[in-house]
């Protein structure tokens, strides 16, 4: 059984590819979730387009884009 946390972030990221701030991040590692969190907080995280295999990634509810945090 494969456990994921959602966090919905508040308007702090945007789609690389629709520029829409309706981005939901989804976690599968548990020891990096306080450390996304914060970095979103303070606006040093970065979405990238990219769909290789990662901990961490986004989803945008908008145009359904998806990739890694950086």
């Amino acid at each position: 059984m494969k456990l994921e946390i959602v966090y919905y972030t508040k308007g702090r990221l945007c789609c690389p590819i629709c520029k829409s701030d309706q981005i939901k991040l989804v976690f599968t590692k548990l020891d990096k979730i306080e450390w996304i969190i914060i970095a979103v907080d303070k606006g040093i995280i970065q979405l990238k387009n990219d769909c290789s295999k990662s901990d961490v990634n986004w989803v945008c509810k908008s145009c359904y884009g998806v990739g890694i945090i950086a």
